[in-house]
C-alpha cells in the first residue's frame, strides 16, 4: 500500500530568510508574485523523498519537480477566512518535513505543535465534523502551496 503525504505548505521567513516574503503576511493576502515566490521556494527547499515504513507502506513527502510549472500558478488555495501567516506556515512545513521516519510512519503520532494554526475552523472549512488526521493535514498543506 502506498501512502502519499504531500508536504507542501506555503513557507517562508521574512527578513532575508526563506523565500523573502514577509513572515507576518497572511497567506490569503499574498500577491500572485509572492505566491509564486513561496511555491518556488518550496520546490527548491523541500525536494521529494520517499520513506519506507514497516509493513511495506511508503510515504512520499516534499515537492515533485515535474509539477512545478503547473503548481506555481500565482495562487495559494487558502480559504478566505484562514488567518495563518507565512511564518506560521513555514514553521509547520519545516517541522513536518523534518520529522523522523518513525514519526512519519506512525499512525498514532500527532502533527507538530507548530501546525496548530491549520486546525482552526476557518482554515479547515465549515463542513468539518472532526479534527484533521495527520494525513489530512499534509494534504491540506499541499493545497495551501498552490
Amino acid at each position: 500500500m502506498k501512502k502519499i503525504l504531500f508536504v507542501a505548505l506555503v513557507a517562508a521567513c521574512g527578513g532575508g530568510s526563506g523565500s523573502g516574503v514577509d513572515s507576518n503576511k497572511k497567506l490569503v493576502d499574498l500577491t500572485a508574485s509572492e505566491a509564486n515566490e513561496e511555491c518556488n521556494y518550496l520546490f527548491d527547499t523541500y525536494p521529494l523523498i520517499t520513506v519506507n515504513c514497516p509493513g511495506g507502506t511508503t510515504i512520499t513527502k516534499g515537492e515533485d519537480p515535474t509539477k512545478r510549472a503547473t503548481e506555481c500558478n500565482g495562487t495559494t488555495g487558502v480559504a478566505a477566512g484562514c488567518t495563518i501567516t507565512v511564518g506560521q506556515a513555514e514553521a509547520c512545513i519545516n517541522d513536518v518535513y523534518h520529522e523522523s521516519d518513525a514519526a512519519l510512519c506512525s499512525t498514532s503520532t500527532s502533527p507538530p505543535a507548530s501546525c496548530a494554526p491549520l486546525f482552526s475552523a476557518a482554515c479547515q472549512g465549515t463542513a468539518r465534523i472532526g479534527p484533521m488526521t495527520s494525513e489530512e493535514l499534509l494534504d491540506l498543506a499541499m493545497i495551501y502551496a498552490r
